[in-house]
């Protein structure tokens, strides 16, 4: 409290005024709410979840980054000024916040911590997706085995991609195409 005395109140916008609003409509409309948080593609879920969290994790970064400075003294003349009031140019009348690496950093810690992003992380069904991954790894791997079984070590049972193929063979010397699709598999879980 004695910062806030010194420093004055702070107002939280970004988190009150911007990401509330946006997570509760995200949240309360139940065809929304299934879209995004509930998909039975596991592609859907981790892109939902990936494009989610980047706006989470930039917004107060985004919103609190000082507009740039420009010198306006020196090229507007009154004729300019004039004509930008006509026209609803009233920035110069904004409050400017002096913001700082700390404030930005504060009002990110504010947004983490506040129970509605809680609640948001809850609702993403984390389980569901990797039952989903595991399952699609598992569908790949049978299939390599199974034609490993029927064709021989030298069965072609890669599916992924060619140029990856060849980084892989190049990198860590696989030669035999159950290692390269294993090792595609799980190079995959990790890929955005």
């Amino acid at each position: 409290q004695e910062t806030n005395k010194k420093n004055g109140m702070e107002v939280d916008l970004v988190t009150c005024g911007v990401w509330v609003p946006v997570a509760t409509a995200l949240m309360a409309d139940p065809g929304i709410k299934m879209a995004i948080f509930s998909p039975g593609i596991a592609n859907v879920l981790q892109a939902n979840y990936s494009a989610l969290d980047t706006f989470l994790s930039e917004l107060a970064g985004n919103l609190l980054t000082p507009p740039p400075e420009n010198d306006k003294s020196a090229t507007n003349s009154v004729e300019e000024e004039k004509t930008n009031h006509e026209l609803g140019d009233f920035s110069h009348l904004y409050y400017q916040p002096n913001l700082d690496a700390t404030s930005i950093e504060r009002a990110q810690s504010r947004l983490y911590a506040h129970s509605t992003t809680v609640d948001y992380y809850k609702r993403w069904n984390l389980p569901i997706y990797y039952q989903l991954r595991f399952a699609e790894f598992c569908k790949r791997l049978d299939k390599a085995l199974n034609l490993v079984r029927k064709d021989g070590w030298q069965a072609n049972v890669y599916t992924g991609d060619k140029t990856d193929e060849k980084k892989i063979r190049e990198t860590l010397g696989f030669e035999l195409p159950l290692f390269l699709e294993l090792y595609d598999s799980l190079l995959s879980m990790w890929k955005s």
